[in-house]
């Protein structure tokens, strides 16, 4: 029995595709490729894809050390300054400034001010922000990572699982006007996803905006189909504009704006902008 969908609750799931073997390109982060398998299962109602497998505690670990070298290669610092030199035309991260920049301003919010980013990777995005003027807190699981986020973006660190690092020191100086989350919430199950965002929330300043942005399933499934990487084995779930409406009003969020674009590096990827409910109420 595949059972039901974690964001709708119902019992319609579809079995897209059974793997027994690694797509092309995927990061496989210390699974035995031998004993390798994973189902795609899809909610008839919502639309959201769920990768079904027994790694998450595998995943976990290597998002400390494995992930970075598999996505951006030995020398962060290289990949950093070759995809800051791209033009607009061709960046995925200049085009989420402008367009964060575009709505900062549309709600009168264009000052810079605070920002925490959640899985700061590269650093290219705060990077570009920082330039901007914003004051920039980051987190990221892998110490390598931060460190040159601190470098790049003279930013605020802290390193570590961000549910564990909420206990322990959050970096910059809470509650934050913006908090980003670019291509996070994928990556762990949907149980610690929910925990993360309701989490998140609460750090939102009262005029505060959380912005998402989460793989596109069903533009992947139209364009291309399920061994594009959108679907790859470290993404726990593929979302649907349906799921994440459910997801964030189950954390307590309101969904103000959400779109699905197609980046330029060929990604498909809704996005949207959230505030805190109770903050709203009050």
């Amino acid at each position: 029995m595949a059972g039901s969908c974690f964001w709708c609750g119902r019992r319609s799931l579809l079995e897209l595709a059974v793997f027994t073997a690694p797509a092309p390109g995927e990061k496989i982060m210390g699974i035995d490729v031998a004993t390798y398998s994973r189902r795609l299962l899809r909610c008839l109602s919502c639309g959201h894809i769920a990768n079904r497998h027994r790694y998450e505690r595998i995943l976990s670990k290597g998002y400390a050390n494995e992930y970075r070298s598999a996505a951006y290669g030995k020398n962060l610092r290289k990949r950093f300054e070759k995809i800051r030199s791209l033009p607009l035309a061709d960046s995925d991260n200049q085009q989420r400034v402008a367009f964060l920049t575009s709505w900062m301003h549309s709600k009168d919010s264009g000052s810079p001010q605070d920002l925490l980013d959640i899985g700061s990777g590269t650093g290219v995005f705060v990077a570009e922000m920082r330039d901007l003027g914003w004051k920039i807190a980051a987190t990221d699981v892998d110490p390598i990572s931060t460190d040159h986020v601190k470098s790049v973006a003279a930013a605020d660190v802290a390193t570590g699982p961000f549910l564990e690092i909420l206990d322990v020191n959050l970096p910059g100086d809470p509650p934050y006007f913006l908090i980003t989350m670019n291509k996070v919430l994928e990556h762990v199950s949907p149980k610690v996803a929910l925990a993360m965002l309701r989490r998140v929330l609460g750090l939102l300043d009262k005029n505060g905006w959380l912005y998402i942005e989460l793989p596109d399933g069903e533009a992947a499934l139209e364009h291309g189909g399920v061994e594009r990487q959108e679907f790859y084995l470290e993404h726990f779930g593929v979302f649907s504009v349906a799921s994440t409406a459910l997801m964030i009003h189950r954390a307590g969020g309101i969904l103000y704006f959400v779109e699905r674009i197609k980046e330029p590096s060929g990604k498909y990827t809704i996005r949207g902008l959230v505030k805190n409910q109770f903050l709203e109420i009050a």
